[in-house]
């Protein structure tokens, strides 16, 4: 079994100078199995989640940047405990934020029409750099071609 990395406090993980090199350096905080936290030579920091699942090693998980306010120690350290929980109940912490992000996705357009995508399309086009000078021809086609008007 690793050895567990001793955990660290918000001052401690504040007082990690950045490497001088052009290699970041990642160190486990310590708290939760897996957290680390990233920092790059400019100071910035990001959390990652470094985990092993069905006996291999996965890519890391990345979490965000370091915040006091939104992405803190604490926060991160809840969000890798439940990941930990996770891959003990046979799940893949990667593919269960995939699935949540799906999910998300699929409520927020749950009634969508392609009608509406449609338009939103081509008001996204027209504002654009391209030139769509006959959007009114193509408006007409989708819409004539899906049935989406009434004159039909």
């Amino acid at each position: 079994m690793a050895a567990r990395a001793k955990e660290i406090s918000v001052r401690q993980l504040e007082a990690i100078k950045p490497p001088t090199g052009k290699s970041d350096k990642r160190m486990a905080v310590g708290g939760a199995d897996g957290l680390t936290i990233n920092i790059k030579p400019s100071g910035s920091r990001s959390w990652l989640f470094r985990y092993t699942f069905a006996e291999k090693e996965q890519p890391a998980i990345g979490l965000g940047g370091y915040s006091r306010d939104t992405n803190s120690l604490s926060a991160m350290r809840e969000t890798a405990r439940g990941f930990n929980k996770l891959i003990k109940e046979g799940t893949d912490p990667k593919q269960y934020l995939k699935e949540k992000e799906q999910a998300t996705l699929f409520k927020k357009h749950q009634g969508v029409s392609f009608g509406q995508v449609s338009e939103e399309w081509i008001k996204l086009k027209q504002g654009g750099e391209l030139d769509y000078s006959n959007f009114s021809n193509t408006r007409q086609t989708i819409h004539e071609g899906l049935c989406l008007t009434s004159s039909r």
